[in-house]
């Protein structure tokens, strides 16, 4: 099994980037709006729309849990290493 080392800061950094990136989705997600025309275009349109809405809502939601969890592994593996090692 391959091995990784992390840093507590390096997983803070992942989750400000995280939580950056799902700012930067919820805002362009929001932009534009407006009339689409009307019939099969429309239709068509508004049901992509509807697809990819629900879409970014499961990726918002996975980054979000992501972001969450590299912040807490942060603050385990600092605390963790500081009982394991004082004064370090």
């Amino acid at each position: 099994m391959p091995r990784f080392t992390v840093t507590p800061a390096e997983l803070e950094a992942a989750a400000g980037l995280l939580s950056s990136t799902r700012g930067m989705m919820r805002a362009s997600s929001s932009a534009g709006g407006g009339s689409l025309g009307t019939g099969a275009l429309e239709s068509a349109l508004s049901a992509l729309t509807e697809s990819l809405d629900a879409a970014a809502l499961a990726l918002d939601e996975a980054i979000a849990a992501a972001a969450g969890n590299a912040s807490a592994a942060a603050g385990a593996y600092a605390e963790t290493d500081q009982r394991s090692m004082p004064g370090r």
